[in-house]
């Protein structure tokens, strides 16, 4: 779910948060409707639901697409003495953080002339392929770890030999 809430923050999806207690969907269904998607596409391995996973996955994602361009036509685009009170051109704007970041992208966004629509699906589709690939991508070593066993990828074996390290750091004390 790590990667759930980084995509949240980084691409402004409604994920409901204690920062963000207005959020339209909770952990498992913001999840499931972005890797379902993803997993349809990439991964349809039974032909046989093929067309009930597809139409699951489309209302899912349609859902989502519609609350996130109502939200998105929320923000109003700064003009005039406002933008340079509120951080435009002239003026420095505050440090950028994790938690504003999805919020100023989507102001940029905006800013450069793309509709609340075009903004909310490209969040979107990139929402989907981050989640779910990431989620695979730390579920790769997972395996390893849980049998005990040394890891076989180069990008495994430094975590692998840290764990072990800090095992052998609790056994002695």
């Amino acid at each position: 779910m790590v990667t759930l809430h980084f995509a949240a923050a980084l691409l402004y999806l409604p994920l409901k948060t204690d920062d963000n207690p207005n959020g339209q969907y909770s952990e498992p269904e913001l999840y499931k409707t972005l890797t379902d998607l993803t997993w349809f596409v990439f991964s349809d391995s039974d032909p046989t639901k093929s067309w009930e996973h597809r139409r699951e996955a489309k209302k899912g994602i349609d859902k989502l697409g519609a609350i996130m361009v109502e939200e998105i036509k929320k923000f109003k685009t700064p003009i005039g003495i406002w933008d340079k009170l509120t951080g435009g051109a002239g003026v420095r704007p505050p440090p950028p953080s994790l938690k504003d970041y999805g919020s100023n992208l989507v102001k940029r966004l905006l800013s450069s002339g793309k509709s609340a629509e075009d903004v909310a699906w490209m969040l979107l589709w990139s929402g989907c392929a981050f989640v779910a690939n990431s989620a695979c991508a730390v579920g790769i070593p997972l395996p390893s770890f849980l049998r005990g066993t040394p890891a076989d990828t180069s990008i495994v074996r430094p975590i692998d030999r840290l764990l072990r390290r800090r095992r052998q750091q609790e056994a002695l004390g």
